[in-house]
Parts: structure tokens; sequence; C-alpha cells
């Protein structure tokens, strides 16, 4: 960056006033390219809640009809499996 004085006043080079232009050209067209993502990402957001609540919508109606068949809905645990892990289950005492 060269700077030139005459008469008491500085004077920027024309290379730097071109690199300063330049750059304010990168900085605009990386916030269009921003402002461009960002609204694709927000419309992709959208579009997809409306799919994902069509889905939800779907499987509700499917329920009951898998219900009304002959599934049994709550399968009875085995009473091997329904114990607690880790030994003997001792009653709560709060101690003062």
């Amino acid at each position: 960056m060269s700077l030139l004085r005459v008469n008491g006043w500085t004077r920027i080079s024309r290379e730097t006033v071109t690199f300063v232009y330049w750059l304010i050209q990168q900085i605009q067209i990386m916030f269009k390219f921003l402002l461009a993502l960002s609204l694709i990402g927000y419309l992709l957001y959208k579009v997809g809640g409306m799919f994902f609540r069509a889905g939800a919508a779907s499987q509700q109606f499917r329920r009951p009809q898998d219900t009304a068949s002959n599934v049994n809905a709550n399968p009875v645990k085995d009473k091997k499996n329904s114990g607690t892990k880790g030994g003997e289950y001792v009653d709560y005492e709060e101690v003062k």
C-alpha cells in the first residue's frame, strides 16, 4: 500500500483504490450468496415440515387399522426380566 503526500494531503494510490473496490464487490457477492443459501435453507425447512406433518397424519389414520386386527398392542413381559436389576429392592427412608 503506497501513500503519496502532496501539499500536506495524503493521496492513496490507484492500486489501493482498485483493491478496495474489488474487496467491496467480493463482500457483496458473499453477502448475496449467504442470503440465497439462507433462503433456500428456510424454504427446505418449511417444505420439510409440511411433509413431516403429512407423514404423521397418515400414520394416525393407519394406526386404528393395525389395532383393529388381532395384534396385541401391549405384550406381556417375561417374569424373568420384570424384576429390578442389581439386587433386592429396599424401601426409601429419610435420614435426618
